[in-house]
């Protein structure tokens, strides 16, 4: 993910941690490989992106109005 995203990977932990705690992500370590992580939505997270999706079209009618 930091690869990806030109971020460093103390950042991403960060962001992560802050997900995590807040109840959006779950890590889930992989079962061969302890480096390998997770992060699919907690059904928290996946209401949380709903809305940020479905409130989208209108703040960007209110920027360009």
């Amino acid at each position: 993910m930091s690869q990806k995203n030109l971020k460093s990977t103390a950042t991403i932990t960060s962001v992560v941690d802050h997900l995590e705690s807040r109840g959006l992500v779950e890590r889930i370590r992989g079962r061969d490989d302890h480096r390998y992580v997770a992060l699919p939505l907690t059904e928290k997270g996946t209401r949380v992106i709903g809305r940020a999706w479905s409130s989208m079209p209108s703040r960007k009618e209110a920027i360009l109005d």
